[in-house]
């Protein structure tokens, strides 16, 4: 918390099913401390066995404030996805449930493990959205990096929904990663 960096804060996350865990948000994140908020201890992580029914959605609120964190409620992916390289970045992008706005993955340099891509969506030829891309993931086993390369975008309609699809963009490399068509899925 900016106004208190010594203060943790309590998180509690839930199901749509009623299961719930309430945690403290002090683990260590490098992306937090790299940030210059205070020495990065805002992180948590509970298992999924914790919350039955988390793949039809997590809804998370700070309890200490009672509200909700940014992106909340999170949705798990139907199916693995789509993943896609250009030459030493990989994008791995989850499938989108029905309706969703939001595009959800990681995105992972291999050249440059701790580097943090600034990710974008452009529909239409006009960028929508970007992340940097520095939400916990776990990587598949082969990939280096701390973990903090996850990444949630959003879209102005659902992709299906997008006639020419969305162009999923490294801003900062100004380099195309993936094409997303309605039909990607």
């Amino acid at each position: 918390m900016p106004s208190d960096p010594a203060r943790t804060l309590v998180v509690t996350l839930a199901t749509r099913e009623g299961g719930s865990v309430t945690l403290r948000a002090d683990r260590f994140r490098a992306d937090l401390q790299g940030a210059g908020l205070s020495e990065g201890c805002y992180g948590f992580a509970v298992a999924a066995s914790d919350l039955p029914g988390y793949r039809l959605g997590v809804s998370c609120v700070w309890s200490d404030l009672g509200l909700p964190l940014p992106g909340s409620p999170w949705s798990s992916p139907a199916s693995p996805g789509a993943t896609f390289t250009r030459g030493q970045v990989r994008l791995h992008v989850d499938t989108p449930l029905p309706g969703d706005h939001r595009l959800a993955g990681y995105v992972f340099d291999g050249s440059e493990p701790h580097y943090r891509v600034r990710i974008g969506a452009v529909c239409d030829g006009n960028l929508k959205d970007t992340s940097v891309a520095s939400l916990y993931r776990n990587l598949d086993a082969h990939e280096a990096g701390d973990g903090f390369h996850g990444f949630i975008l959003s879209l102005p309609a659902p992709l299906r929904m997008l006639g020419s699809g969305v162009d999923l963009v490294d801003v900062g490399r100004d380099q195309i990663l993936a094409h997303l068509g309605p039909r990607s899925w």
